[in-house]
């Protein structure tokens, strides 16, 4: 049998899709941040999509690797969650990371879903704007 559904339904399901969506790559870079803080490479690697952790085994190459691309907020002593954006199929997720010396970078992560959930398949560091900087809520 069909429904029909009205146009407030529809918005609602796929706003509770995107935000069902939002908290698992949330979850995702929690989980990598907290990974990160412990230097728990081989933790963080599993988080990455295969492109992205190298060869299998090599956790040397893969820390070298997000070392290049993401040195100065590492290991992070805290992070907090901004905006994020659909591109295609991708969401991007940017935060504020700050580093053990208590400087604030800005990180965006291109996050895909695989079969087994979301993944991180690259990272920037970006200028952290002025409006960012100062008194922040950190996790």
């Amino acid at each position: 049998m069909w429904r029909i559904f009205d146009g407030w339904q529809v918005a609602l399901l796929i706003s509770g899709t995107a935000a069902a969506r939002n908290e698992a790559v949330k979850g995702v870079i929690s989980a990598l941040m907290d990974a990160l803080k412990r230097q728990d490479y081989r933790s963080a690697a599993r988080l990455f999509t295969p492109a992205m952790q190298g060869v299998p085994g090599e956790i040397c190459q893969f820390k070298t690797r997000l070392h290049d691309i993401a040195d100065p907020a590492l290991p992070p002593r805290g992070y907090r969650f901004l905006s994020s954006r659909a591109e295609g199929e991708d969401l991007v997720q940017r935060l504020l990371v700050r580093d053990g010396a208590g400087a604030t970078h800005l990180l965006e992560s291109r996050m895909v879903e695989a079969e087994d959930g979301w993944r991180v398949d690259g990272m920037r560091l970006l200028p952290v704007p002025r409006r960012a900087r100062g008194r922040l809520g950190w996790r």
